[in-house]
């Protein structure tokens, strides 16, 4: 896809080579503009490497959370590419484009236990499932089956499709075959 919006100077070549990625960044831009370098706050390393970790909604949809080796925390979500989350406080952070923002809520001992999204859709509360997030690829996108939340139905489907395709081809060159034969043999 190639778009491009003159009155915001914002053009986008979005190049895929998979149906299922479906990462909201290129519309973002379109639809948001160019962002201007944001002021971060500073958060104490500790803090930060406190909210790595796999989230998940009652809806089963999960949010895997990142300490990068810069010292940054991206989020990604299955089936988006990873993006670099700005801290606006301890506990608040905004995403790279689009008005979302994600606030870590800790218990009273100071334990992570959910992170809840707030901005350009519903709010949503992703309670926290482990400490552990996958590891992150070479490429921003991602690029695990789990990541992509690959389903084999539709791979299945168009195999048996070709399949049948397959079958039926060769039917009609072996009926084109034996009329021929038979009209070549007679006199």
């Amino acid at each position: 896809m190639i778009a491009f919006d003159p009155e915001r100077e914002v053009g986008i070549v979005w190049l895929t080579n998979t149906y299922v990625f479906s990462d909201p960044t290129p519309t973002e831009l379109l639809l948001f503009g160019k962002r201007t370098p944001r002021e971060e706050a500073e958060i104490a390393h500790d803090v930060l490497a406190s909210y790595p970790g796999r989230y998940q909604a009652p809806s089963g949809t999960s949010l895997f959370v990142r300490m990068e080796a810069e010292g940054h925390l991206t989020l990604q979500r299955p089936r988006r590419a990873r993006v670099r989350l700005f801290a606006e406080s301890d506990s608040s952070f905004t995403l790279t484009l689009g008005p979302t923002r994600l606030i870590f809520e800790k218990t009273e001992a100071g334990d992570v236990r959910a992170v809840r999204t707030e901005g350009d859709t519903s709010p949503e509360t992703f309670r926290r499932v482990s400490d552990e997030s996958p590891p992150p690829r070479a490429v921003v996108a991602g690029t695990g089956w789990y990541e992509l939340g690959f389903e084999w139905k539709p791979v299945f489907r168009v195999l048996l499709g070709a399949l049948v395709i397959l079958v039926l081809l060769t039917l009609v060159a072996e009926v084109r075959r034996r009329s021929s034969g038979a009209i070549g043999n007679q006199p």
